[in-house]
């Protein structure tokens, strides 16, 4: 493998054990096929790869499988053409009902795949695409290396007296495991761009922060739980609640000066 001056003389700076973490991770390996084949355990894994992006400057699975294929030219293994160093979201179907029938439901998957289109930042597999998998029954691993998604969105809504409960949940498609989960209780009467809003809004936070690392994972979920209180006394608005959701938006937009949902509310 042939490596650029610049990169060769960053990879100095990782010592044996974390070149040999990243050049199987790089590889495709999952966090418990290195933690075997190096014998450690697979929360160690995770603890070597935080220091390695540090080290090496990148933010990603694919930036660190970019990163060795170095001045080669060569596609880093494992990675079809279409994908880049930006995480890549697969957002499953709605499950359940949001509304009087299943189209308002396939609707909802669509507008939230829109919202979520709008960041730049993110690469988003087409609604019509994830329409057509639903039905072969696929797992998340297999539904990642069918789309080349980083990630996998499932949300389930449930209907019950006057209020909708919606359920998130973010899978790392590579690892199978959930690495973020939301509940969200709305009420009946809401529509598609309170729900996609809300949502969207908390899933990018969190999802660029996982893709960063693990500290800045648990930052994301601390920001997160803050949206979510002023979101709270957003929906039910009263003097004071509407100075409480003002500071809690302060703090968020001081850690997160470029979250638009936050500014948008604030406005």
């Amino acid at each position: 493998m042939v490596l650029g001056a610049s990169k060769a003389q960053t990879l100095v700076a990782l010592s044996g054990r974390e070149r040999e973490v990243a050049e199987k991770f790089a590889a495709g390996l999952t966090y418990r096929e290195i933690g075997k084949a190096l014998f450690i355990a697979p929360a160690t894994v995770r603890t070597h790869l935080a220091t390695i992006y540090g080290k090496l400057g990148v933010r990603t699975k694919i930036g660190l499988a970019a990163y060795f294929a170095g001045a080669s030219g060569a596609r880093p293994g494992g990675l079809s053409p279409h994908q880049s160093e930006k995480p890549r979201l697969a957002v499953m179907p709605v499950k359940g009902q949001f509304g009087k029938t299943r189209t308002d439901a396939d609707a909802l998957t669509r507008a939230l795949t829109a919202e979520l289109g709008r960041f730049s930042q993110i690469g988003i597999v087409a609604a019509a695409t994830m329409f057509a998998l639903a039905k072969r029954h696929l797992t998340v691993k297999e539904i990642g290396r069918t789309t080349g998604a980083n990630y996998v969105l499932e949300v389930a809504v449930h209907s019950q007296d006057k209020a909708m409960h919606a359920f998130a949940h973010l899978v790392d498609a590579e690892e199978e495991v959930e690495v973020w989960s939301a509940r969200y209780d709305l009420a009946q009467t809401s529509s598609h761009d309170e729900l996609t809003g809300v949502i969207s809004g908390n899933l990018f936070q969190v999802l660029m922060k996982h893709a960063a690392g693990p500290p800045a994972l648990e930052e994301a979920i601390q920001h997160h739980k803050l949206y979510l209180k002023a979101f709270y006394h957003v929906e039910r608005p009263t003097a004071k609640g509407m100075v409480v959701a003002r500071r809690l938006c302060e703090r968020l937009l001081a850690a997160e000066p470029e979250h638009a949902l936050i500014r948008e509310t604030l406005a």
